[in-house]
């Protein structure tokens, strides 16, 4: 501004220099003089009201108190003074960043403000991406150390399981009773390893690459890490009928489907989970989409606030308790896919979201059906390779009564017995070894002996290099993640010597 009082031409030359911005003047009591923009949308009342009003009345007193410590501060040092706030404006939830300058009237301040959501919400992406990304190292580590004593643990516990149960058949009651409690111990067992696959899952980039796959996979996992928000609220009812398979990042859609179960949650009182139920509906739509609802029995959504949902940064919950960004999040995968994602319904006692997708290319909506257990139609002569000891050898305890099993725990030993002519039905070969690993494994097969390869499986507590999760993705060989129950070994087994 010049020495002199502004004049139009100077203001609208001043506006304009402000992109997507407010050019605000205020005497030393923070009473409106004046405002300027070209997008009334961004101001926190309509011009009319602002004009004569001080900063106390149009915030309150603690709202308004932020802005009079600039002004205050510009009065005392004569220098321009910045600051960055969220605030809910006549378009919705957004953040700006002002500067303060002297005014050329003695005791104004003029304040210049941008709107600056997009930035806000990039810096918020990168914050939230470098989080996983160190979480997903974490986790992939820690799922390592952790999966390859469970694997021996549940290996060993179905082992007993199977031999205390075979005796409990001669008439045992208290032979029948520790099959029991073998058998729960085994599904606690089960529960951690589920939990370890969960937060790998959650930690997977979203960029992960598209899979074709059924939406009750998303689902299921997104319930089960919502699980414990969900118990003392609600009980967790599925409706799974007819559904296509989708293309998508599986990761992503669960992200998805889990933002709508804790948002479901959180609209029910803790302390009520015999009153209430959130229930995920999934079936196909009249078009031939794939179709899930998530429903829930809570309090419902306000009229005012429905247009609002997927606004960034809009949120009905307590400070702490969200950021106001899921739904849009959730909204921009969806609509990235081709789908949609709205509120169907919303009262006291229902409200209804709905996410709609389209099918993969050339399938079919068909009900979801558990596949029958393979078993071999042979006796299989099988070669185990693991520099787990305990493992290993509870493995082959449990292969033992149908299959001829052979265990490695080096990787260089077992590749010598094929290279000396020894022949099995099926390789089963760790992943992650210290001295030759199942990738080096994998590659001198390929040299020396390929049509081993097509007889290989793998194991994996978890491929947490960068190298592991690029041979994964790459490779097309069976694999299984520990800890897994003998009886999924056998199943894969069965496949991969019928198929070769």
């Amino acid at each position: 501004m010049s020495d002199a009082n502004p004049t139009l031409e100077d203001r609208l030359r001043l506006l304009e220099s402000c992109v997507r911005g407010i050019v605000m003047e205020f005497d030393a009591s923070g009473r409106y003089l004046e405002v300027w923009t070209h997008d009334p949308s961004l101001l926190a009342r309509p011009r009319a009201e602002l004009l004569g009003a001080t900063l106390e009345e149009v915030f309150g007193v603690d709202g308004g108190a932020v802005f009079m410590n600039v002004i205050r501060r510009v009065c005392a040092e004569r220098q321009p003074v910045r600051l960055e706030y969220p605030l809910t404006v006549l378009s919705g939830a957004r953040w700006f960043g002002a500067e303060g300058f002297p005014g050329t009237k003695p005791g104004t301040v003029v304040l210049l403000v941008q709107d600056i959501t997009e930035r806000k919400q990039m810096e918020a992406r990168l914050l939230e991406a470098d989080r996983l990304a160190a979480i997903g190292v974490l986790a992939g580590g820690l799922g390592h150390e952790i999966n390859n004593p469970l694997a021996w643990m549940m290996t060993q516990l179905s082992n007993l399981q199977r031999e205390v149960s075979a005796r409990a058949a001669e008439g045992s009651p208290e032979l029948a009773r520790w099959s029991h409690q073998l058998g729960e111990t085994l599904e606690g067992a089960d529960r951690i390893r589920q939990i370890v696959r969960d937060l790998a899952f959650f930690t997977r980039s979203p960029e992960t690459e598209s899979a074709t796959f059924e939406l009750s996979r998303a689902l299921d996992w997104a319930a089960s890490v919502s699980a414990a928000e969900l118990r003392p609220r609600a009980r967790l009812v599925k409706v799974y009928g007819a559904s296509p398979l989708v293309t998508a990042s599986e990761a992503r859609l669960g992200q998805v489907f889990l933002n709508l179960i804790i948002n479901a949650a959180h609209s029910i009182d803790e302390g009520s989970a015999e009153r209430h139920e959130v229930r995920l509906e999934l079936s196909v739509d009249a078009d031939g989409r794939a179709q899930v609802d998530v429903v829930d029995t809570g309090r419902g959504i306000a009229a005012e606030h429905l247009d609002r949902l997927f606004d960034p940064f809009f949120t009905t919950k307590a400070r702490g308790e969200g950021t106001g960004l899921g739904l849009t999040v959730s909204r921009r995968i969806i609509e990235d896919l081709g789908g949609t994602i709205g509120v169907v319904s919303s009262r006291p006692g229902e409200t209804r979201f709905r996410v709609t997708l389209p099918r993969a290319k050339g399938t079919v909506a068909a009900p979801p059906a558990a596949a029958k257990p393979e078993v071999p139609t042979r006796r299989l002569r099988v070669l185990l390779v693991d520099d787990q000891e305990r493992f290993l050898a509870t493995l082959a305890v449990a292969l033992g009564d149908g299959m001829d099993v052979v265990t490695e725990t080096s990787a260089r030993q077992a590749l010598a017995k094929l290279a000396a002519g020894e022949r099995f039905d099926a390789v089963v070969c760790d992943l992650m070894m210290p001295e030759l690993t199942g990738m080096d494994f994998y590659e001198e097969l390929q040299r020396s002996l390929p049509a081993m390869v097509q007889r290989l499986v793998f194991m994996t507590g978890g491929a947490f290099s960068p190298r592991a999760r690029e041979f994964l993705e790459q490779t097309k060989v069976p694999r299984l993640e520990k800890p897994f129950r003998p009886g999924q070994l056998e199943a894969l087994l069965a496949r991969v010597c019928q198929s070769s």
